[in-house]
């Protein structure tokens, strides 16, 4: 979960949050009490970062105890507050725990869902961190279903986002458990030279500090098999009984859990029976129970020992276990499946309200940044537009010009013909100049008859050549004023200053001259325009 802007909240939480974050840090989770408060908090403020965040704490905390049901539930409350704010970041880290919570209750096809879920919210934020673990996760799920070469196409792309991450010993562990994986998927794969890529990085990464004392098995066991893969029989039997000791450990305290599957594969693979039989010995006792995919991934291998040692019986029972197992599997797999479908029932109905939301505030956006009248920028929009292009020419030194029009006696024309008639003379008028807009030419609607015209990127030739085609376009709507002004149409007047901003200029400057340019063309008689280049100094 990434680190929270605490600058809206009190001190207090402030304070509270911090000390969260440091305890969960160290020791991977918090307990009821504190998740309990910082839901509390969060009702206090009505924050909805804060209950989505105390409700995925409280899944870490059943998690640890192996409440798995309890921690589905607190995800799903949580992914619907993340999904209320758009939070894809704090989703991607939802739906992975919801893959992990799935695993550990034995439904991989299931993790594989929320997994694949969660990389498509980390991909809209492009979250290093999420991407890396849940490509991890999936890889890890598609070798244990013989999937390897899919499996090593998700350790790539795992490895890639750990690189992406600020250099540190805090993912070694990661980024070497993902070569040891990929490379178990390279043996199977009978791909031993890039196998052996895998073993060199992880020699190149053996100047980090590993904190899981379980990760060096696992980098000797992938050198056991790629040695019996590449035929050095010795240096295999070596690494070969040692490490059956370090398995049997392993197991006994569940260091090694998630390695049964694969090499239980890659035992068969390189048809070392003998200690695939041996590794189904250790299993035997081991209480494997509570872990329903590695026991029934597990049957193949074993029921087969069993039958070719003649040991009926053991048959018999274990294959009743098998499936009692599976039933008990088959069972959660509905009950869990039930959930998801009224949770994506649920997220479907946010996500619809979501929808509904941002399509009103982007027409509440579109209110606030266009003039209804015209549908040209109206001053908001100007102002952010000058302010940014002023910069930019100012940076980079080039020419920017800034315009002011409006339409000659309007005021006139307007009492004359009313307001409505009024309008459509500036619909008329603002409907050359949305000809005339481009990437380069910015017209916005200042207020009443004024409009404001910026140049970016353009030669003083080039404006004075767009500012000649507005007059003539105006000219040619033949727009008669009527009574206000016998025999005369509407006419438009012009103010244009361009230069090059200087260091202590400010885009205020150039509207300022502008304006003092467009009085320059209303006192030389209307229906022109009036371009400088220069400053008036008083």
């Amino acid at each position: 979960m990434k680190t929270m802007n605490l600058n809206n909240y009190s001190v207090e939480i402030q304070n509270f949050i911090e000390r969260v974050e440091e305890r969960r840090e160290r020791f991977g989770y918090v307990d009821e009490h504190t998740c309990q408060r910082l839901l509390e908090y969060a009702a206090d403020v009505n924050s909805i970062a804060l209950s989505g965040r105390g409700y995925y704490y409280f899944a870490e905390y059943y998690l640890h105890r192996k409440e798995n049901a309890q921690a589905m539930h607190c995800l799903r409350e949580s992914a619907k507050y993340f999904l209320s704010e758009d939070r894809s970041e704090e989703l991607a880290q939802v739906y992975y725990l919801m893959g992990v919570t799935s695993q550990q209750m034995g439904s991989g096809l299931l993790a594989l869902n929320y997994f694949f879920t969660g990389l498509e919210y980390a991909q809209q934020c492009a979250v290093s961190l999420a991407s890396a673990r849940i490509h991890e996760a999936i890889g890890y799920i598609l070798l244990c279903m013989k999937r390897y070469q899919e499996s090593v196409s998700h350790y790539e792309q795992a490895i890639t986002c750990y690189k992406k991450l600020q250099p540190s010993d805090k993912y070694a562990c990661n980024l070497v458990m993902c070569l040891v994986y990929k490379g178990f998927s390279h043996l199977l794969l009978k791909e031993t030279e890039s196998a052996q890529l895998s073993l060199e990085e992880i020699v190149s990464l053996k100047g980090k500090e590993l904190q899981d004392e379980a990760v060096p098995v696992y980098v000797r066991m992938l050198e056991a098999f790629f040695y019996e893969c590449t035929g050095a029989i010795a240096d295999a039997e070596t690494l070969g009984d040692e490490l059956e000791e370090l398995f049997r450990e392993g197991i006994a305290s569940g260091k090694v859990m998630n390695a049964l599957i694969p090499v239980a594969d890659l035992l068969d693979h390189c048809k070392l029976y003998e200690r695939l039989h041996k590794l189904v010995e250790i299993l035997d006792g081991r209480g494997l129970d509570d872990r329903g995919d590695i026991y029934m991934a597990l049957y193949p291998y074993k029921s087969r020992y069993l039958l070719e040692t003649k040991q009926m019986e053991k048959y018999v029972e274990y294959s009743r276990k098998y499936f009692s197992v599976y039933d008990k599997q088959l069972l959660d797999s509905i009950q869990v499946i039930a959930q998801i479908l009224e949770l994506q029932e649920e997220l479907r109905e946010l996500e619809r309200k979501q929808r509904i939301t941002r399509a009103y505030n982007q027409k509440l956006k579109g209110i606030a940044l266009f003039d209804v009248l015209t549908g040209l920028p109206n001053r908001a929009s100007l102002n952010e537009y000058l302010a940014e292009c002023f910069e930019e020419a100012r940076e980079n030194g080039k020419l920017l010009g800034v315009e002011i029009l409006d339409v000659d006696y309007f005021k006139e024309y307007n009492d004359m013909h009313g307001h409505l008639q009024g309008d459509k003379c500036l619909e008329a008028v603002s409907s050359i100049l949305r000809e005339t807009a481009s990437e380069r030419t910015f017209c916005a609607r200042y207020g009443g008859d004024e409009f404001v015209i910026v140049y970016r990127d353009m030669t003083a030739e080039q404006i004075s050549r767009v500012v000649e085609r507005i007059q003539s376009g105006v000219r040619m709507l033949q727009i008669p004023m009527g009574e206000a002004l016998p025999g005369e149409n509407v006419s438009v007047s012009q103010g244009i200053f361009m230069q090059i901003p200087g260091k202590d200029d400010k885009e205020w400057d150039f509207s300022a001259m502008a304006d003092k340019c467009l009085y320059r063309a209303k006192r030389g008689g209307r229906d022109r325009y009036y371009i400088s280049t220069e400053y008036e100094r008083k």
